[in-house]
């Protein structure tokens, strides 16, 4: 199955064939020095219990250990990002209108809210960006440690494919940062 075989069922046939007919979808392979960029797959997103979590995904989980535990066993570096404090309103933002329940617990001061589950949770000499918006290279200093740690590909997993993923992945190629990007996936629809 090659890469456009994939979206069958979610883009519509019309489509993947222009795909075909522009030659789109092979593979580019991952550079000399690729990382892992895991986002937002803190609790809050992945445990059902959160209002922000719609149900359970045991394949995502474990899309996500195996993923990360090879990354690890060779040694190539993990990077994760999640959001920050939101337990003041103004720091909330947007947030505040967006969402009917940005000032309860759960989303305000919850501590687990925002840890990740322990099976593909950071370890000491993993990096772990937090981060307002959506995407993971806004007003943070992501770039900047991927430039230092001489990345030059990024693997990007996460939930909200629509939403963070996307945001992280377009901000990045829009920066014009010299990264490529070759395995973003969403598990489920």
């Amino acid at each position: 199955m090659d890469k456009v075989d994939r979206w069958k069922g979610i883009v519509p046939d019309d489509e993947l064939a222009v795909y075909r007919k522009g030659v789109f979808g092979n593979r580019i392979g991952l550079g000399a020095r690729p990382a892992l960029l895991n986002i937002d797959t803190t609790w809050m997103f992945v445990d059902p219990s959160y209002a922000m979590c719609g149900r359970e995904m045991p394949e995502l989980k474990h899309a996500l250990l195996r993923i990360t535990t090879t990354f690890r066993d060779l040694g190539l570096p993990v990077y994760y990002s999640r959001r920050d404090d939101r337990s003041h309103p103004t720091r909330r933002g947007i947030w505040n209108l967006k969402l009917s329940n940005a000032s309860e617990a759960e989303y305000t001061s919850d501590p687990r809210a925002g840890d990740w589950p322990p099976d593909y949770a950071p370890r000491t000499r993993d990096v772990v960006i937090e981060k307002n918006k959506p995407s993971a290279f806004f007003q943070t200093p992501l770039e900047s440690f991927l430039r230092y740690d001489g990345i030059d590909t990024l693997v990007v997993v996460g939930v909200s494919t629509s939403g963070c993923v996307r945001a992280a992945v377009t901000a990045a190629s829009l920066a014009r940062s010299g990264f490529d990007f070759d395995a973003a996936a969403s598990i489920g629809k």
